[in-house]
């Protein structure tokens, strides 16, 4: 009896290891991808911090605009993250910016279009993101 006792006891000790071991990589890797999603937030973070110094700079925003601005790129690109084919990622972009562009009023887009068209190109049209 004692045996048994023993036995299972042993059994029962090695697959909690092996489990408490198993977690233990599972949490290796999520730590890992979560320094991968970190990184890759505070480049965007710092990204759109930039996008919106620059609309600032070219055409004037006051403090209002630039928190509506820079809640509206990062919504956009939650939905565009959310969408998996090309073309929904692009319609998505497409919608966000029409409400970015909207936004500025008709002196503000002449000024973006005509002084500064790389920056409104980049600004208006969906680039693909290489992973």
């Amino acid at each position: 009896m004692k045996k048994i006792i023993l036995l299972a006891l042993v059994s029962l000790s090695v697959g909690m290891n092996a489990v408490a071991q198993e977690k233990a990589k599972k949490s290796e890797v999520k730590a890992l991808s979560a320094s991968v999603d970190n990184n890759n937030a505070e480049v965007f973070k710092k990204n759109s911090v930039n996008l919106i110094s620059q609309l600032d700079e070219y055409v004037g925003l006051d403090d209002t605009m630039k928190n509506d601005f820079m809640n509206l790129i990062y919504m956009r690109n939650d939905a565009i993250n959310n969408v998996t084919s090309q073309e929904d990622k692009k319609a998505v972009f497409t919608k966000y910016t029409m409400k970015l562009v909207s936004a500025l009023n008709e002196k503000q887009i002449q000024i973006l279009e005509i002084k500064y068209p790389e920056f409104y190109k980049n600004l208006t049209e969906y680039q693909p993101q290489s992973k």
